[in-house]
This record gives structure tokens, C-alpha cells and sequence, in this order.
């Protein structure tokens, strides 16, 4: 298992090389990122000569947050460790940390013991230099072998996470800029997505503290520090440290058990460290439940059958005194899924809900449960004690309750557009929050008739600000976010509302099609799958300055809404002026940021500056299976537009490497065939195509004409020039079935006509 060690510096040269020797001495199975932000005391000089790093220089410091992105951005490994360099390790530090971060998958970050930090971490040493560290190390692990503490808040200075829990809750928010609060922010993110923290007892570093932050003057500090908790609370809503130290609610566990003995005992593991109390009502047993029972908890209590099964849950909720009350079934076992929630929930339940689905789908829906267990309070559900017992009759009312939602746009100049797309959610919303970032037409006085939660934001064009802020404006239980040249139809506004009348409170994110093309008969020609609806309590980021995307994690549920896009707006280059002015600057992009930049280009035609730009988002490995088949596409369709033939297939063909051959695949090969008047192999592409069809597992952007109209138009064309007409035609009128209108099958149609007369038969395409 490869842990890759991610290293940022700035000066204090002495101390990286004291760190990096620590590490070549300690550790197994690891690479080194070093990144440095703004050295001018031989650093860079010193990390070019070792040929173990991979390094990152940066021009000037861009903070802790953007350097631990970049090095991530650069890794390899199964887990990320980030290490301040003012650090030595000692021995068996990493493998011990890995231990404890793969003893369950609830684990999502761990971190040592140290002489110097705040919190749990920091222990008295007995060494005033380190000369002592070694022997101190060493019987420190000793005693406190296999030993680790579970806690609310790690700190930055050695922190390692698994790459699952990365990709899920998303890396470093820069924000925070030179540093402070960043790694507070990560916590509590992990804890709100259900992962447990963690300080391994028996792994131990030496840490000098605040190395690089102590070249800061102490007035510049102080204010540095005060700034970055201002942005904690303003993107959480409260002081960030309250939040991760907020008393987590209590849950009681309520399960009617008889004659259970054969799956009692994993029932009750599966759950017994995740819960404050465990309530078992006993119905008449005749073998060994009860005694299993006691082995978990001293609560049960034994009553006779009653004809009302719903007495037992009633009796069980009486005993229960935790906050929230949960029931299980004798032979469930709860999923790490249900584990994750049962964790989340605890520090983020809202006290105004006397209910909040959390199970698996797997469990069942509330009405299997009706019929299962007559009128026992359904599974998939937590409840408020203090709002008293429910049955699920009794529940309906709330579990039917509809969510409220608050629309968030941010909006400049966008007088053509916004009134449309306002009138087409006027009735979903609850709320309308508008920021506006310098418009200079009516945009303001149109959205005044629709809201009056309207406000500036001025933030040097970037977006991903601009929408936080909206996005913190809002005060419902959902987010909705559209763009001004959005809409949704009526046929989808339905669906819509539907969807808000029947979505529980368990969902953190719902996805939408997003239909981004048409034809001119109005169908959809492209779309993409976006997380569009989202919980306001989780406080989700939107991150990027370009092409910026919506950090989410948890529970996701995929709807069938669709938003439609007009797209009316005038093409520019503002984007890629923008990149271009971040690549003049010397910044390091982020491999989502290779990828856009090279999209702008080609449609830039600056195709040479695409391809290379391409070629390192690919060689990264760190892109989507999504983004890394399209950026094969697109890498193909520059060299085509450069006249290199061979490059074009060979970048076409990479795209083989991370998912089955694809419809837009298959035609873009039976194009190159059909240039090279291959014909034969071009229909067996072009059929491939067809074959394909629409992909339902991925949630890429999706051409239909890729497996519709359009492999058709060219099969149509291939067989013409090889003198089968009837089968040209054939296929023209697949084509034209699917696009009436389209002006070269209307031309075909005529062609074959006169080149067929009396013999055209009109029969489907086999």
C-alpha cells in the first residue's frame, strides 16, 4: 500500500533536509511531494538535487490550503499524509498510523502524538533536544502499543487520510490562504460525512511548531488567524471550533426480538459501538435470545405476546432516554453506509425535525415495513423522542411534509434571460436568493419582481466566490442553483414538485439532467447529470475560479428533472484570458484546471496549446473517467484539425483505456475511416454506434446523436458510395425518424427517389 507524503516549504532549509532524512530512515512503501511556495534560501536549489521528490515550485507562497492541493493533485498513493517540514519522524510512526486508519472503514483520518500542538495530540516529553527523540520514541511506543484515542479535531502537521475519504469530501479549502482553520475545516467536513478521527497513541513525531508562521510578524499572525476564523463562520454559519466540539445527540437503539438467537448476536455488533443505548423487548422467547441480549445490554425487559404488535414498540420507546429513538429488526445488520449516517447524523441533526430518514435503500421503504410489521413505526427512520411515539400512520403527516428549497443565482447583465428562468421556478421555490456581481442593465429591476433578497457581490470574477456567498444567503433546508439562461418546462416543473412533496430529509444531494442542446424540433441533443439540489446544512462548497463545480458527498439521489439551457449567450474569451493570466502568474493548475484550460484553447483553435495541455491532464492520472475520455476526445479532434492522421487514432483509441467503446467513440473512428474511404471498416464502427446505444451507468455529457440520427446519416453514406442504394436509403430513413427535418436527409431523400424510383421499399433498418 503506497502512502504518498505530501511536504510544503517555504525557507527554513535546515529543518526540510532534518525532515526528509527522518523520513528515508523511518519509512517504507511511501513517495515524497515536495511543494514550495516562494523559497529564496536555496530550497528549490536543494529539493532539484534529490531524485526521490517529485517537486512543485511556486514563484511566490500560495498558502498551505493550495500547496497540500497541489501535491495531492500529483500523488499516487492510497493515502495522503500531509507533513509540515519542521517534523522528524521516528520509528514505526507510519505504519503504525496506517494501523489504526484501516482497523474499520469508518476510520477516515488519523494522526500522531507530538511534543508540540494543541489539542490531544501534544504529550510531555522528557528530551530538551533531539538527540533524545530516538530512546524517547521508543519506549513511548512500547507502553502505549496499539492504543489510540477518538477525537473531534486532528491537526495539520501530520494528518493522514485515505484517497476514498478525499475524493468524497474533497481536499484543502483555499480560502484560507497562508494558512489557519484549513485543517479545522477538513475535520469537520470527514466527521459530517460519518468518518471517525483519530490520534494514534503509539506513533510519535517531533514537531518543531510553526516554523514557517513564526517568520510572520506576531501583529500579522494574530491577524491572519482572526481573518480565517471569520471565514470559518461565515461559511458555516458558526464558530467552527463550537461546531466540531458541539455535544453530539444521543440515539437509543429499540429492537422487539423472539426466538432470535440464530441473528441476535450479529444484529447487535453491527451496531452496539454506534449507539448510546440499547433497548431489547423480549416477546416470549423459548431459546437462548434473551441471555444473547444481556450480553450487550443490561435494558431488557420481557413482556407477553400481545395481540397489538404495536404495544411492544410502544413499551420499547418507553424505556428508551436518549434524544433519538431508532428501531431494528432482530436479523438486521447495519451497513457501513447506515454506520457513516448514524455518525453524521449526530452532530448534524436539526432539532426542528422530529424525523430523519438515515438506512440503506436496501432496508426497505416504509411501506414494505407497514406490511411486515402491521403498524410498528417504520425502519428507515430516527425520531425525536420528546415529540413522542409514532406509528406509521401516525408518521404520514410528517414523512409526507414537503422540503423548502431556496433558489441561489448569481447574475450580471442577464436582462434577456432571467425573467424566463425565474417564472419557470417561482412555484418550487420557498425562497429566491439573488447576488448580483455588477450588472449594468435591468437585471436587478427584473429580479425585484420576483424577490426582494437581492444582493452585491464584487469578487474579481470568481465565480465559485460569488456562489458561496449566494449559497450562504440562503436560509431553507434545500439549495437550488440555476444560471440565468436555465428554465425548467412545465412537463419537468411536475416532476418537480412532486419530487419536493416526496423527498425525505436523508437525501444530501439530488442530481438532474441537465439538457445543454436541441434540435430544431425541440429534442434534447446533449445532457449531463449535475448535482443541482442540495442540503443547506452541509454546507457544500463550490470551488474553482473557472469552470467551477460543487464539491458533494454523502447520500445522492438521482431524479428525473430535467433543467433545460437556453444558451443564448454571446461566445467570449473571457475564460481563457483568465487562465491565461493565472499561467502568466506561474500558478500550478489543478488537474481539474488542465483539462478547462485546454478545452478553452481548442475552441479557441489554439489547437498545439490544447494538445499540450491535454497531454499533461492525462499524463496526471488524476482526472474522472468522464474528463479523462473526453479530454481523449478532444485530444483526437486537434490533431485531426492539425492534419495528423495517426496521432488523431492513437488519441481516439486512449479513451479504450478506462471504459468500454462508446457511441461517440464509434463514430468519431467510423469518421476517420469514412475520410480515408475505408468504408468497410467504417460501417462496422458507424453499427458499433448504434449498438451502443445511450449509456445509462455513467453521468458524462451525452450526445444523442452519437447512437441515434446520426450513425445512420453516415452509414447512408457509406453504402452510396459503394453502389448499395437501397441500403443507403435505408438507413437515411432510420435517420430521418429520428430528425424530420434535418436539410441533407431531406436532400438524400429526393436523390433516391430519382436514383431508385419504383424500387423504394421503405422497410426498417435491421
Amino acid at each position: 500500500m503506497l502512502t504518498s507524503i505530501v511536504i510544503l516549504t517555504h525557507n527554513q532549509l535546515p529543518l526540510t533536509i532534518q525532515c526528509l532524512d527522518s523520513i528515508r530512515k523511518h519509512t517504507k512503501d511511501y513517495e515524497i511531494i515536495v511543494v514550495d511556495n516562494g523559497s529564496t534560501d536555496g530550497t528549490v536549489d536543494y529539493l532539484e538535487t534529490q531524485t526521490d521528490l517529485t517537486v512543485v515550485i511556486n514563484k511566490e507562497n500560495l498558502g498551505f490550503a493550495k500547496g497540500c492541493n497541489q501535491g495531492t493533485e500529483l500523488s499516487r498513493g492510497d493515502n495522503v499524509l500531509y507533513l509540515n517540514n519542521d517534523t522528524i519522524v521516528a520509528a514505526h510512526w507510519l505504519e503504525n498510523l496506517l494501523r489504526v486508519l484501516y482497523e474499520n472503514e469508518r476510520v477516515g483520518m488519523v494522526g500522531p502524538v507530538t511534543n508540540r500542538s494543541s489539542g490531544h495530540q501534544c504529550i510531555p516529553v522528557p528530551y530538551s533536544d533531539i538527540s533524545g527523540l530516538d530512546e524517547f520514541a521508543r519506549h513511548h511506543l512500547q507502553e502505549n502499543a496499539g492504543r489510540y484515542l477518538e477525537v473531534r479535531r486532528l491537526i495539520g502537521f501530520c494528518l493522514l487520510v485515505k484517497r476514498k475519504v478525499l475524493d468524497e469530501i474533497g481536499c484543502f479549502d483555499e480560502r484560507y490562504g497562508l494558512g489557519n482553520y484549513e485543517d479545522d475545516d477538513l475535520c469537520l467536513r470527514a466527521l459530517r460525512a460519518g468518518y471517525s478521527l483519530r490520534v494514534v497513541l503509539d506513533s510519535f513525531i517531533h514537531h518543531v511548531g510553526h516554523a514557517t508562521m513564526h517568520t510572520l510578524q506576531r501583529s500579522n499572525l494574530n491577524k491572519l488567524l482572526a481573518e480565517n476564523r471569520q471565514k470559518a463562520s461565515e461559511k458555516w454559519g458558526n464558530d467552527i471550533h463550537q461546531l466540531i466540539y458541539t455535544p453530539g445527540k444521543t440515539m437509543s437503539l429499540c429492537m422487539i426480538v423472539r426466538n432470535a438467537e440464530g441473528t441476535l448476536k450479529q444484529s447487535l455488533a453491527s451496531v452496539k459501538d454506534d449507539v448510546d443505548e440499547i433497548i431489547i423487548i423480549d416477546t416470549g422467547s423459548c431459546d437462548q435470545t434473551v441471555e444473547i441480549a444481556k450480553q450487550y445490554t443490561p435494558h431488557v425487559y420481557s413482556i407477553a405476546e400481545q395481540e397489538d404488535a404495536l404495544q411492544a414498540y410502544r413499551y420499547a420507546w418507553d424505556q428508551a432516554t436518549k434524544e433519538y429513538v431508532f428501531f431494528m429488526r432482530q436479523d438486521e445488520v447495519l451497513t457501513i453506509h447506515d454506520i457513516k449516517k448514524l455518525y453524521s447524523l449526530r452532530f448534524s441533526m436539526d432539532e426542528s425535525q422530529d424525523l430523519i430518514s438515515f438506512r440503506s435503500p436496501d432496508v426497505g421503504t416504509a411501506d414494505d415495513e407497514k406490511a411486515e410489521a402491521g403498524d410498528a413505526p417504520p425502519l428507515r427512520y430516527m425520531f425525536r423522542r420528546e415529540a413522542g411515539f409514532r406509528s406509521y400512520e401516525g408518521l404520514l403527516g410528517i414523512s409526507r411534509k414537503m422540503i423548502t428549497i431556496s433558489l441561489c443565482m448569481i447574475v450580471r447583465n442577464e436582462e434577456e434571460e432571467l425573467e424566463k428562468c425565474l417564472s419557470s421556478v417561482k412555484d418550487i421555490a420557498d425562497e429566491i436568493v439573488i447576488v448580483d456581481t455588477g450588472s449594468t442593465d435591468r437585471t436587478k429591476e427584473i429580479a425585484a419582481q420576483f424577490t426582494d433578497r437581492i444582493l452585491d457581490f464584487k469578487g474579481n470574477d470568481d465565480f465559485s466566490a460569488a456562489r458561496n456567498y449566494a449559497f450562504r444567503q440562503a436560509t431553507q433546508q434545500y439549495i437550488l442553483w440555476l444560471d440565468a439562461d436555465d428554465y425548467i418546462s412545465d412537463k419537468d416543473r411536475q416532476l418537480f414538485l412532486e419530487l419536493k412533496k416526496t423527498l425525505d430529509f436523508e437525501a444530501d444531494s439530488i442530481t438532474m439532467h441537465y439538457n445543454r442542446a436541441f434540435d430544431e424540433k425541440g429534442n434534447v441533443t446533449s445532457s449531463v447529470r449535475q448535482n443541482r439540489l442540495v442540503r443547506r446544512d452541509r454546507n457544500f462548497q463550490w470551488i474553482g475560479n473557472v469552470h467551477e463545480y460543487l464539491a458533494v458527498w454523502g447520500t445522492i439521489r438521482h431524479s428525473e428533472v430535467s433543467i433545460n439551457n437556453s444558451k443564448n449567450k454571446t461566445f467570449t474569451d473571457r475564460n481563457l484570458q483568465m487562465y491565461l493570466k493565472r499561467e502568466q502568474a506561474g500558478e500550478v493548475f489543478t488537474a481539474r484546471d488542465l483539462y478547462h484550460f485546454a478545452n478553452e484553447l481548442l475552441d479557441h483553435a489554439r489547437y498545439e496549446d490544447a494538445i499540450q495541455n491535454y497531454r499533461k491532464f492525462l499524463e496526471g492520472k488524476q482526472g474522472s473517467v468522464e474528463d479523462n475520455i473526453q479530454a481523449c476526445m478532444r485530444l483526437g479532434e486537434c490533431y485531426g484539425r492539425l492534419g495528423d492522421k495517426k496521432k488523431r487514432v492513437e488519441a481516439l483509441c486512449m479513451t479504450l483505456l478506462f471504459d468500454k467503446p462508446r457511441a461517440g467513440f464509434c463514430c468519431a473512428l467510423g469518421g476517420y475511416f469514412l475520410e480515408e474511404k475505408q468504408y468497410e471498416n467504417a460501417i462496422y464502427w458507424f453499427t458499433e454506434a448504434i449498438k451502443s446505444g445511450k449509456d445509462e451507468n455513467h453521468r458524462g455529457a451525452a450526445n444523442q446523436m452519437d447512437y441515434t440520427w446520426n450513425p445512420h446519416l453516415q452509414l447512408c453514406v457509406c453504402y452510396d458510395r459503394m453502389g448499395l442504394f437501397e441500403k443507403a436509403n435505408e438507413h437515411n430513413e432510420k435517420a430521418l425518424s429520428y430528425h424530420p427535418t434535418h436539410p441533407s436527409m431531406l436532400f438524400n431523400k429526393q436523390y433516391f427517389k430519382t436514383k431508385l424510383g419504383e424500387r423504394i421499399e421503405y422497410k426498417p433498418v435491421p
